[in-house]
Order: C-alpha cells, then structure tokens, then sequence
C-alpha cells in the first residue's frame, strides 16, 4: 500500500511538474483544490452551472471579466482542462482584435504557434460585412494551437473565436487529458 501511495503521489509531482501555470496556478491537481485556489485569486464558484467533473467559476484576468470553465477526470477528479471565456463581443473588429492580442501574448511567452488557422468558409469572407454572421453559424475558423515540446511537454494550448463570438483560452494537461479519456472509456465499456 505504501509503495502504491508513493508511486501515485511521485506520478502526481511529475504531472505538476510539467503543467501549464494559469495566473500562478499548475492547471493539475484535483478538480477540487484546483478551484480552491482559483477561489483565493477572487474567483466565485457557480454552483448552479457546475457538476462534480465540471467547475464554473467567474472573476476577472488582466482587468476584463471572464468565465472559467475547469474540466475533470470522470473518477479521479483531477484537472484535464481549463477553459478562459472572454465576454461575447458585438463587432468584428473587436473580436478579431481580441484574438490577435491573446494569440500575441500567447506567442510571446510560448514561441510561434505550431497551427493557425485564420479564414472564413463560403460564402462568408473578412469584409463583406457579415463575418459575425459567420462565427455564429461556425464558418470562421480562427485559432492559434501550440502544441506540446520541449520547453513545455504536458500541454496543448489554444486560442480561439468560438460560435458564441467570444475569444477563448484552452490549457489543457494532456497526461490528465489522457487520463480522462481512458477513465470514460471504462465507464463506457462498463455502462453499455
């Protein structure tokens, strides 16, 4: 039991080790003490939104509100994912310009991002006036992925526009993020 003990717990250092930090925080842990210290940065639990794999929190990053959305293994209850929702904008170029300053900042500290995608599908093209039309009916496709590496070899990151107009922060733990597929697969082999 011991040697069990000590093997998960060198495991859960390794992951930690190797996490992306979200204002301070390794996005690792468990879902539980993960939100707790989102808590003590002045993020408030949303009881009503949340379950016991999926956390939503609300607060504030660099001085703009955001939503939080922390993901969980299904049995384990450990962190696989953070998402950071910015607020829906009502205009192109404010949601366009949003994008491109987190996929800069983004690019800053973690180099040149491994795919871009940045382009509008049929009909739908940047300057014809409908290109809100076309995030909402999901016929923009902007987003910046960085991929794991040597610096940072736990972790996928995305910036993205979504269909709800808002720009959107992906961390994700990919050991967890592993995790949580093969602990899903479990209960779905067991399930049905």
């Amino acid at each position: 039991m011991k040697k069990t003990t000590a093997l998960a717990l060198a495991m859960l250092i390794s992951i930690c080790s190797y996490a992306q930090i979200f204002m301070g925080i390794p996005v690792s842990g468990t879902l539980t003490s993960f939100t707790a210290q989102l808590k003590a940065k002045g993020f408030v639990y949303v009881p009503s939104e949340s379950t016991p794999t999926f956390a939503v929190l609300n607060g504030t990053v660099s001085n703009q509100s955001v939503q939080l959305m922390v993901v969980g293994t299904p049995t384990t209850k450990m962190t696989a994912k953070l998402v950071v929702r910015y607020p829906e904008q009502a205009t192109w170029s404010t949601l366009k310009s949003q994008f491109e300053e987190m996929t800069l900042v983004f690019t800053q500290k973690y180099g040149t991002p491994d795919e871009t995608y940045n382009f509008f599908s049929s009909p739908y093209e940047e300057g014809d006036g409908y290109e809100m039309t076309a995030v909402s009916v999901e016929k923009s496709f902007f987003m910046s992925v960085w991929k794991p590496n040597a610096k940072y070899p736990n972790q996928t990151l995305a910036v993205r526009i979504t269909k709800s107009q808002r720009v959107t922060l992906v961390y994700e733990n990919n050991q967890i993020m592993a995790l949580k597929d093969e602990e899903q697969s479990k209960i779905d082999e067991n399930t049905f």
